[in-house]
């Protein structure tokens, strides 16, 4: 009998050099400050953050900063409350734990371009509960992440498109609800339907109904003498 081979889209994206991402859905994660110098040498060379999306796995929960062009530095770190940049007002986020991501030598309003995404998500995942812009200031772009606890994170860059990617992994036992319809949410990566089932489903469907055709025909024929 033949077989459906399922190949997970991750799989192909490291295959064709897409990306270099941690090796498992479990590694690479801890509390300590992540902080990555700019690649970015000249002004030029600052690109735009476009957009800022959210996704859970079964492992984690994911956001995603999405630039027109390479990722530029960042710093991720927890913090006891997020701070509004400049101003330096506290910001009102859901959680118990929080963690503040600066990504630095951003080409926004103050350099011409458009201002970089600020809104407020509030996808309420088993870990990820809340994500806000805290600020869009001289180059530096950040956000405050609301947290269920102080749990491992990790961050790391993609490209193709170019994305800053941090990952805070979910506790074992832990039990929040997730939204519906959020699961793997705009994070570029999803899992494919289970083809193979759904036609071994259908054929079973149709040898059942089959045999019920046949008893009935077996039903109705005269009894032989």
């Amino acid at each position: 009998m033949n077989r459906l081979l399922l190949i997970p889209a991750a799989a192909v994206l490291v295959a064709s050099g897409g990306y270099a991402a941690p090796a498992s859905a479990t590694t690479g994660f801890g509390v300590n400050r992540v902080s990555v110098a700019d690649p970015n040498t000249s002004p030029a060379q600052q690109p735009q953050l476009l957009a800022v999306s959210v996704g859970h796995h079964p492992a984690f929960d994911r956001v995603v900063f999405r630039f027109s062009s390479r990722a530029p530095g960042y710093d991720v770190r927890y913090v006891r409350r997020v701070l509004a940049d400049a101003s330096g007002q506290p910001i009102r986020l859901s959680g118990n734990a929080f963690l503040a991501v600066t990504m630095h030598s951003v080409a926004s309003g103050q350099a011409g371009k458009h201002d970089a995404p600020q809104g407020r998500q509030r996808p309420r995942f088993p870990e990820l509960r809340e994500i806000v812009g805290s600020g869009d200031f001289e180059g530096h772009v950040s956000f405050g992440l609301g947290l269920t606890s102080k749990s491992g994170f990790r961050a790391f860059t993609l490209s193709n498109p170019d994305r800053l990617v941090v990952d805070v992994r979910i506790p074992a036992g832990t039990t929040a609800p997730v939204t519906a319809g959020s699961q793997l949410a705009n994070t570029g990566s999803g899992t494919a339907p289970n083809t193979g089932l759904i036609a071994s489903g259908g054929i079973a469907l149709l040898l059942t109904g089959i045999a019920i055709r046949l008893a009935a025909r077996s039903r109705r024929r005269p009894a032989s003498v």
